[in-house]
Formats: structure tokens, C-alpha cells, sequence
């Protein structure tokens, strides 16, 4: 998942957080133990990634919590040289180019992963996220060239995981008037942020 707002110019230098690498021009996190995080959250998750694998007809991926990490912690594990796609292979760190403002799919083919920031437990936050993320794992199976594509990549995953995230409430007895309400509202936020990226690109789901 990309911060819509940021995927054109990125982050301010004002507002990069203490995990930035400015060295590398990367963001640090640290890879955490199922110990670490609630289990009520990986349950919650596992959930929401079984519902939309099984809708898009993939095995369920892995999911690997994140905390953000001192470029320091990081450095000690990963070492000083220039990024690289290893960089997110680590077991224990991994430092990407962009900010993870809730969750991100790693690029390397061999790791069939969503990533998710352990602080992302509002319900239905956390869900629409693992979402989110199992279709972006679809769209790196699919056409690796479409995963890469941002435009393209969000421009399908955002409508997809609205829709979704619906369906999956609704399917689980969840679904109220003030979510629809609430997963509306941030469908067409999210809608006029994209077209403000991409005045040319495509907010729409793809065909399965």
C-alpha cells in the first residue's frame, strides 16, 4: 500500500521519520516475532487475508509484522552497502524505498509475504490493509509488470479492497450502516487523491 498523497514527490525532508536511512534512501523497520504482536490482531488478519485469497483464488501469503528501526539497528544487520533487493530478505530487518504507512508487498519473488506495521489495529483499519496487500500478491503473481506499475497497481488495488473489505464484514455479520458509510467515504477519497497523481490512470478493479 502506497500513501496516495505521496506517491509522485514522497515525503517532505520536514517530515521524515527517525527510520529514514538518509545515507542509503531508505526507511529501517525491524521484522517482529509472533510473540510480539497481540493475538487477537494476527487473528484478525489472518481472517481478512484467508477471505480475500480464497476471493482471488491464490494460497494465502505469509504475513510478517513491522515495527520502524533506527537506521543504526538496521546498518548493524544489514550492513553499509548500497540497497539492494536483499534488503528486504533479512529475517530480523529490512529497509525499503518507500515509506510503509500500514502495510507493503515485498518486491523479491521468492518471499510470498504481506507486511503489516503492528500499530494498524483499528477495526476495520487493519483489515482493509491485509486486504489490500493479499491483492497486491496477486497482481506480483499475475503480471510482474502490473505490480510495478504504481499507477496501474493502485489504481486496482484501492477499488478492489474498498469492495472487499465490504464483503468481507458483510460476509462476517460485521457490516453496519456507519462502516458502509465509512468505506464509502474513503473509497472517494481515495478516488479524488488518484486522479490528482494520475490524471490519465485508472481507478478501477481489474478482471481476476
Amino acid at each position: 500500500m502506497y500513501p496516495i498523497s505521496e506517491m509522485r514527490m514522497g515525503p517532505l525532508k520536514s517530515e521524515e521519520p527517525s527510520n529514514w536511512d538518509s545515507n542509503l534512501d531508505c526507511y529501517c523497520y525491524r521484522k517482529l516475532s509472533a510473540e510480539e504482536v497481540d493475538i487477537k490482531m494476527q487473528g484478525r488478519a489472518t481472517e481478512a487475508i484467508l477471505f480475500a485469497s480464497a476471493d482471488l483464488g491464490i494460497a494465502p501469503p505469509a504475513v510478517v509484522w513491522l515495527r520502524p528501526s533506527a537506521p543504526v539497528d538496521a546498518a548493524s544487520a544489514l550492513g553499509r552497502t548500497a540497497y539492494n533487493w536483499a534488503d528486504e530478505c533479512h529475517a530480523e530487518f529490512a529497509r525499503v524505498r518507500v515509506r510503509i504507512p500500514a502495510g507493503y508487498t515485498p518486491w523479491p519473488e521468492k518471499l510470498r509475504e504481506v507486511w503489516i506495521l503492528s500499530e494498524v489495529s483499528r477495526f476495520p483499519a487493519l483489515e482493509f490493509v491485509a486486504v489490500h496487500e493479499v491483492r497486491h500478491v496477486w497482481q506480483k503473481a499475475k503480471d510482474i509488470s502490473l505490480f510495478g506499475d504504481v499507477c496501474r497497481a493502485e489504481g486496482d488495488a484501492y477499488p478492489y479492497s474498498y469492495g472487499a473489505l465490504r464483503r468481507y464484514l458483510m460476509a462476517k455479520g460485521h457490516l453496519t450502516q456507519e462502516l458502509e458509510l465509512e468505506i464509502a467515504t474513503l473509497r472517494e477519497s481515495a478516488c479524488r487523491a488518484y486522479a490528482q497523481a494520475w490524471p490519465n490512470g485508472k481507478f478501477a478493479t481489474l478482471e481476476n
